[in-house]
């Protein structure tokens, strides 16, 4: 049995984008490019930190929870009422769904993956924003 394709080799088969060219990342962190928000939001977090004092790092933290908390509540509306429909859909004799080929499942699919890196890349950042802000503020200490 074939080796299940990545989730980044699937999306660029998909697009056309060779094979060779979508084999899984080697290089180290500091090398990789950035490829999800996830990614973005840690790299720019790197990089702002240092400048920042621990009521600006606390404040980031509680927005960037707050963010990832709400939207996590929506994408589990939003994931608990597509699957009503698809519960419909199966036991209608028409099926009137929006999602009736493997390309519009998979665009939603992506969609809900892409929406998951987000709210984890907010969550990582708003833990160690204020866990920074705590050892900056000298409620705990800095390890490396």
């Amino acid at each position: 049995m074939d080796k299940p394709m990545s989730k980044t080799a699937l999306t660029n088969q998909r697009k056309g984008v060779n094979q060779m060219a979508a084999a899984e990342d080697t290089t180290t962190p500091a090398d990789r490019p950035i490829h999800t928000t996830s990614g973005a939001l840690r790299e720019l977090f790197e990089k702002a930190y240092g400048r920042m004092d621990a009521e600006e790092l606390s404040s980031v933290g509680s927005v960037l929870a707050a963010n990832a908390i709400d939207m996590s509540k929506r994408m589990s509306e939003v994931t608990e009422t597509l699957a009503c429909l698809v519960a419909n859909d199966g036991i209608s004799k028409d099926s009137h769904g929006g999602f009736q080929n493997s390309d519009q499942v998979f665009g939603l699919l992506c969609m809900i993956s892409q929406q998951f890196d987000v709210i984890a890349g907010l969550m990582d950042v708003a833990d160690e924003s204020r866990w920074i802000a705590q050892a900056k503020a000298g409620k705990t200490q800095l390890t490396a």
